[in-house]
C-alpha cells in the first residue's frame, strides 16, 4: 500500500512539474509573440488605436532606423500618458526599424535641452522622432487638442508621428508652390504655414517680372483684385501646357476681370461674383454675426474620398459660388463642394437685406471645382475654391473641429501627386460613464460584496460535501 501511495505521489509530482513547465513555456512564447505582433484588439468606441492605411504603408516601407524618445518622467501615470505609450508601442510593432526609448527629463535634463530647432524646444511630455541627424519635436500640447465644435478631447498623435517619420526620412513632398503677387492678392499666411508644415516649399512670384520656375508644382492666386495682363496670361498658359496646376481662391468683393474670367471659362468654370446664403440649418453653422455660415457638402472625388464619412463640417465663410460651363479645351470639370437646394447666391452683395431678391442664383450652388485636361500624356488642371476665408480665418484651417485643413491639404496633395499626412484625422477620446440611481448603487454593492461571495462559498461547500461522502 505504501509503495502504491509513493508511486502515486511521484506520478502526481511529475505531472504537476510538467504542467508548470508547460505553463511557463507557453507564457514565454506568448510574451515573445506579443512583443513582435499586435495581439491587442481596439475595443474603444471611437477606434482610437486604429491606424490609417497611410500610416501602415509608411511604416511598412520604412528602410531607415528611427528612434522615438518619449520624455516622460518615471512613475508618471494617467490616461493621456497611457495613450502616448500605447501609440508608440503600435508604431514599434509596425516596423522593426522603429525603436522607442523613454527618457526621464528630470533625471537627464541635458538630453531634453539638446533638442531645439530655434522655434520649438523639447519639453516634459514631448516625443522626439529622430533619424540620423534629423529630428522632429512633438510637444504634449500638440498631441491633445479640444474640438471646439463638439467640446471633446482629441488625440492627434498618429498624424503628428507619421508626419514626423515622413519628414525625417524625406518622404514628404518637398514640392515647391508659388503664390502670385502684383494683383492685390491676400498674403495667405495661414495657408502657407499649413503647407510648410506638410513639407511644401512656399514662395511668392510676380509672373509679370519673372518666369514661372520649372519646379513650380502649383501656382496659387488668392483673391486677386486686379486682372492679369495679357503677358501674364500667356505665361500662365505656357506653364499649364507643361502640366501646370493653377489654384484660385475667390471671395465676395472681387470684381469681374476680363482675362482671368475668360481663362477660367476656357477651363469650364465661371465665377458668379455673388455672396452665398445658406438657409438649410443642416447645411450651415451659426455665427457671431447672425449670418449662417455654409457647411458645404462634399462630392465624390479622389480629393474627398477619405473625408466623406466624417461628421465634422467643412465651413465656407464669405463664399462666392461658381458655375460649371462647357470648356473650350476639352477639360473635364468635377464639382467638389456644393450647398443645399435651400441656398442662394446674392448678386448684389451690397444689398442691405439677406432676403432672396430677383435675379439671385438658385441653389444648390457649387463652391469648389477642379478642371482637368490630359494632352499628349501631360495632365494639367485648374482648381477654383469659392471661399478664401475657408483657409485664411484664424484657426479654421488647423482646427480639428472642421474639415477645412484636411480638404485643402488633400487638394494640394492630389494636384501634386505627393504624400501628405493631412488625410490622417484626429480621434476623439470619448468619456464613457455609467449613470446609476442611489438604489441601484445600494443593490449593486449588496450583490457584489455579500450575495456573490456567499453563493461562491455555498457552491464550494456543496462540492466538498458531495466529494466527502461519495
Amino acid at each position: 500500500m505504501k509503495r502504491i501511495k509513493l508511486k502515486m505521489g511521484i506520478t502526481s509530482a511529475v505531472i504537476t512539474a510538467v504542467v508548470l513547465a508547460c505553463i511557463i513555456v507557453f507564457n514565454s512564447i506568448v510574451a515573445i509573440i506579443a512583443d513582435k505582433y499586435p495581439l491587442k484588439i481596439d475595443l474603444t468606441r471611437d477606434k482610437v488605436y486604429e491606424f490609417s492605411q497611410q500610416t501602415k504603408d509608411v511604416m511598412k516601407d520604412l528602410d531607415e532606423d528611427i528612434v522615438a524618445y518619449a520624455l516622460i518622467p518615471e512613475g508618471t501615470q494617467g490616461e493621456y500618458i497611457d495613450y502616448i505609450k500605447e501609440y508608440l508601442d503600435k508604431y514599434r510593432v509596425l516596423s522593426e526599424s522603429f525603436e522607442v526609448k523613454y527618457i526621464d527629463p528630470y533625471e537627464n535634463p541635458s538630453f531634453m535641452n539638446g533638442y531645439t530647432d530655434g522655434e520649438t524646444q523639447a519639453q516634459v511630455g514631448s516625443v522626439i522622432i529622430e533619424c540620423g541627424d534629423k529630428y522632429e519635436i512633438i510637444n504634449f500640447n500638440e498631441i491633445y487638442t479640444q474640438n471646439s465644435f463638439t467640446g471633446a478631447i482629441q488625440i492627434d498623435m498618429e498624424k503628428k508621428v507619421t508626419n514626423a517619420v515622413m519628414t525625417v526620412t524625406g518622404q514628404l513632398s518637398g514640392a515647391s508652390v508659388y503664390f502670385t503677387t502684383g494683383h492685390s492678392e491676400y498674403s495667405g499666411q495661414n495657408l502657407k504655414s499649413a503647407l510648410s508644415a506638410e513639407g511644401y516649399k512656399c514662395a511668392d512670384i510676380n509672373i509679370s517680372m519673372e518666369e514661372i520656375p520649372e519646379d513650380a508644382a502649383i501656382i496659387f492666386s488668392l483673391a486677386p483684385m486686379a486682372d492679369f495682363t495679357a503677358e501674364e496670361r500667356d505665361a500662365l498658359d505656357k506653364y499649364m501646357d507643361k502640366g501646370g496646376k493653377f489654384v484660385l481662391f475667390a471671395t465676395p468683393g472681387m470684381q469681374p476681370m476680363e482675362r482671368i474670367d475668360a481663362y477660367l471659362e476656357e477651363w469650364g468654370i465661371k465665377l458668379n461674383y455673388d455672396y452665398v446664403i445658406e438657409l438649410d440649418q443642416n447645411s450651415a453653422l451659426a455665427s457671431g454675426t447672425g449670418m449662417p455660415v455654409p457647411a458645404a457638402k462634399m462630392q465624390e472625388h479622389a480629393i474627398t474620398t477619405n473625408l466623406l464619412s466624417s461628421k465634422s463640417p467643412l465651413v465656407m465663410p464669405d463664399a462666392m459660388s461658381l458655375k460649371v460651363v462647357k470648356s473650350a479645351n476639352s477639360a473635364v470639370v468635377s464639382k467638389l463642394l456644393q450647398t443645399s437646394d435651400k441656398s442662394y447666391g446674392k448678386k448684389n452683395i451690397a444689398s442691405t437685406t439677406i432676403e432672396k431678391e430677383e435675379g439671385d442664383y438658385e441653389g444648390p450652388l457649387c463652391l469648389a471645382a477642379v478642371s482637368e485636361k490630359i494632352a499628349d500624356d501631360i495632365k494639367s488642371s485648374v482648381t477654383v475654391i469659392g471661399s478664401l476665408s475657408a483657409a485664411e480665418i484664424g484657426g479654421v484651417l488647423t482646427e480639428k473641429a472642421y474639415l477645412n485643413g484636411d480638404f485643402i491639404l488633400n487638394t494640394v496633395s492630389y494636384l501634386c501627386g505627393t504624400q501628405s499626412s493631412g488625410s490622417i484625422r484626429a480621434k476623439e477620446i470619448s468619456a464613457q460613464t455609467m449613470t446609476m440611481t442611489q438604489n441601484q448603487v445600494v443593490v449593486s454593492a449588496l450583490l457584489l460584496q455579500y450575495a456573490l461571495p456567499l453563493v461562491i462559498i455555498l457552491i464550494g461547500l456543496i462540492v466538498w460535501l458531495r466529494r466527502r461522502y461519495k
